[in-house]
């Protein structure tokens, strides 16, 4: 089965800059859409193994024991593929580490939406 990644993260950083950050630590190009509810931004790693989705109105509530709604940003890695690699965790971690060095930021990694990694 295959499980998506999310990190939430509470900044106080425009979208654009968490893009350009995701785009230089993950080495992928994202492409914006415009929805009915924002803006996402959405990649592809370089293996096409992982979907990586960036958007700022989430619009979830707090669930499972979870704080979703403290947190103003979303980052969803989703497999594509069953794999042994786990690139989405690994892809998810790189980023995770770099936006709480360099940005300060607070934030947490959560498997389906309902368990906290």
């Amino acid at each position: 089965m295959k499980n998506t990644l999310s990190l939430f993260i509470n900044a106080f950083i425009t979208l654009d800059r968490l893009v350009d950050i995701a785009s230089e630590v993950l080495e992928l190009s994202f492409v914006g859409r415009i929805l009915d509810t924002g803006i996402i931004y959405e990649a592809h790693d370089k293996a096409n193994l992982v979907e990586v989705i960036i958007f700022d109105n989430h619009g979830l509530e707090n669930d499972c024991g979870i704080s979703f709604e403290h947190y103003s940003y979303e980052v969803d890695f989703i497999p594509l593929y069953q794999s042994i690699d786990n690139v989405e965790l690994t892809l998810s971690n790189q980023l995770q580490v770099t936006l709480q060095r360099i940005e300060k930021v607070e934030t947490i990694l959560v498997s389906n939406f309902q368990k906290l990694l």
